[in-house]
């Protein structure tokens, strides 16, 4: 859905508004961002975290993540009209984002044959 054309073109609308209306522009940060990211960071509290980024605040976990996972993808949408997002390079980036920030499944010892 962040990347549906809807949504592109209202943030492209909140981008040209912001001047003179600043207080939309807080709004859609605090509403569109700050939950999306909250969200995020909620998940990120069920699971194992790589050891290098435990202890980090899960929001901070969050944002990275959600930046590495779309930022790209939205700027290309927010600037080109001829872009057109790849759905499996996206959900290859989703995948390998995931794996760079959860520690793998502890696996259980196999029993000696």
């Amino acid at each position: 859905m962040a990347l549906a054309a809807g949504e592109i073109a209202l943030h492209r609308l909140i981008i040209g508004e912001r001047q003179a209306s600043p207080g939309l522009g807080r709004m859609f940060a605090e509403v569109i961002l700050e939950n999306g990211t909250d969200d995020i960071a909620d998940m990120l509290k069920a699971v194992r975290l790589e050891p290098r980024l435990e202890g980090l605040p899960p929001r901070s976990v969050a944002e990275m993540l959600l930046g590495m996972v779309f930022s790209h993808d939205h700027f290309r949408l927010l600037t080109d009209d001829s872009f057109r997002p790849n759905r499996r390079a996206l959900d290859k980036r989703i995948d390998l984002a995931i794996a760079m920030f959860c520690a793998p499944e502890a696996q259980e010892p196999q029993a000696a044959v």
